[in-house]
């Protein structure tokens, strides 16, 4: 890794803990606030706060894993996949652990930009188009070729440069950024 990608990735971090101190202790985030302040966290730990905003916002219920049926449940009854990706070093979206085998409606993916939160994106995808993007795009998350030959159910993964055809084929407005 490169000094200056250890700098980019320090302000972020730096712009985040002086926004916070900026503000008193009674004040409530928005959800930009949010994504700005999660720069502060681990990945995994950022992604948790982040979903269950969205989560409480949209009153999705978590759809049990039993069923095999993505991760949330929409207020319309709807299963859905939901795959999250932030500011990263390489500059692009990650999309992981991509089930097309499983029974949902519909995937949604968000790519929160911690620079600049507004500029944040959401796209929603059928399943019959998500299973055409990794046909195209995706890659094995896990195992190597000739295992995965075995493997009914293979897990994939799609890199996205932060600018991609996905803008004009399945971004919506990211409704939540105003909240």
């Amino acid at each position: 890794m490169k000094v200056g990608e250890i700098k980019k990735q320090l302000s972020i971090v730096i712009k985040a803990v002086e926004f916070l101190l900026s503000l008193d202790d009674e004040h409530e985030l928005s959800f930009i606030d949010l994504i700005k302040v999660s720069a502060l966290f681990s990945p995994q730990r950022r992604t948790s706060i982040l979903e269950k905003h969205l989560k409480a916002l949209n009153k999705w219920k978590v759809s049990p894993a039993k069923h095999d049926k993505g991760d949330y449940i929409d207020v319309n009854g709807k299963f859905f996949e939901l795959k999250t990706s932030a500011t990263n070093a390489n500059g692009v979206i990650n999309i992981d652990q991509v089930r097309i085998w499983q029974s949902v409606d519909y995937y949604v993916v968000v790519y929160w930009n911690l620079e600049e939160p507004e500029k944040s994106k959401k796209y929603v995808l059928t399943k019959e188009q998500m299973t055409e993007e990794v046909e195209k795009l995706g890659s094995a998350s896990h195992g190597t070729k000739s295992a995965n030959k075995q493997n009914q159910n293979i897990e994939y993964s799609i890199h996205l440069s932060i600018d991609n055809e996905w803008d004009k084929k399945y971004k919506v407005k990211f409704e939540e950024l105003d909240t």
